[in-house]
């Protein structure tokens, strides 16, 4: 325990360490229940500022399988505030966790360590201490270890729970076991706190939810007002339209026939008012005229055929010709009637 190693990372400050908590566990017996630890950790009484409450190492790979893998975890190790021992019979026979807990024995103090029951037993005799016989779930280095009775936490009842995760009461409870020293706050103040955490992030998540809807709604309800004015106001101008076309239909009705015939039909296409229709209905009940615009000057006679189909009219400027050729004489032209 005196070795200059031990006493130079004994020496770093917990600014150093980068960490707070190392989990070592038998990966063929807990890798479950290490992984929904550490997510547990991370999630538990978080800050909603923050991405995660602590900072947990889990390795899941396989240092038997890789040996080059154990920098790695030596660095880990020295940069963890705890060490989180998953114990089972099978952590107790595992080369990997025995190396991992001797490390931290030989480095550290098991003050620092954090012993969750998984599987097995862990007892103890008072006035002797662990009982080595008895005991199925800890690693060598660990059984003269302890000068006075360990304190663990009891994970035997998770192999037959599928819910591991804070929304279970127990599971929750186990977790704030290995919190409350992590986070340095009893272990009744970190439930209270996750509580009031849990409520704060789910207001913020709804308004979160929430303000994006208003918008929506409100941005939706203004572009259907905006459509409904859009309408209101071509409404308006056809109307105004209509109007304008039914008087100057009226003022045109004895001066130029047709084209007050015109001006009603566009004024009751543009909006069908009760002055559009008026008008249309008065320009109906004129007689039909027809306008004779060949003369340069006036008229001096007219004449029809006998079935009043044709219509014959006779001015006194320049010369005319009445059927093939012309000839001098009046000047001719005939419409048709209507």
């Amino acid at each position: 325990m005196g070795r200059p190693s031990t006493l130079k990372r004994r020496a770093r400050s917990e600014a150093e360490r980068r960490f707070d908590a190392f989990i070592s566990y038998s990966r063929g017996a807990d890798a479950p229940l290490a992984g929904a630890l550490q997510q547990a950790l991370h999630r538990f009484d978080k800050p909603w500022n923050r991405l995660r409450a602590v900072r947990v190492f889990r390795d899941d790979a396989s240092l038997a399988a890789n040996p080059r893998l154990w920098g790695a975890i030596e660095r880990a190790l020295d940069a963890s505030r705890y060490l989180i021992l998953l114990a089972s019979p099978a952590a107790a026979e595992s080369v990997g966790v025995a190396r991992e807990v001797r490390y931290w024995l030989e480095n550290r103090s098991e003050d620092d360590l954090l012993i969750g029951l998984t599987g097995g037993e862990l007892r103890w005799v008072p006035g002797e201490g662990i009982d080595a016989a008895g005991t199925t779930a800890l690693p060598a280095a660990l059984l003269e270890r302890f000068t006075t009775e360990p304190r663990y936490v009891d994970l035997r009842w998770v192999r037959d729970v599928a819910d591991l995760s804070l929304r279970n009461p127990r599971f929750q409870d186990a977790v704030a076991e290995f919190a409350s020293p992590l986070r340095g706050k009893p272990k009744d103040v970190l439930i209270g706190d996750d509580v009031r955490q849990h409520r704060r992030t789910v207001r913020l998540r709804n308004s979160a939810i929430v303000a994006p809807t208003t918008l929506f709604v409100a941005s939706v309800v203004a572009a259907i007002r905006a459509l409904q004015a859009s309408r209101e106001a071509t409404r308006e101008r056809d109307v105004a339209r209509s109007r304008l076309h039914a008087i100057q239909a009226t003022q045109l009705r004895t001066a130029d026939t047709a084209l007050s015939r015109q001006l009603s039909v566009a004024a009751y296409r543009a909006s069908p008012t009760a002055e559009a229709r008026g008008s249309v209905l008065s320009v109906a009940s004129l007689p039909p005229v027809t306008r004779l615009g060949d003369h340069d000057g006036p008229s001096l006679a007219l004449a029809t055929s006998a079935n009043g189909s044709r219509l014959v009219t006779a001015g006194s400027t320049a010369r005319c010709g009445c059927g093939r050729g012309p000839t001098r004489g009046p000047r001719c032209s005939s419409r048709t009637s209507r």
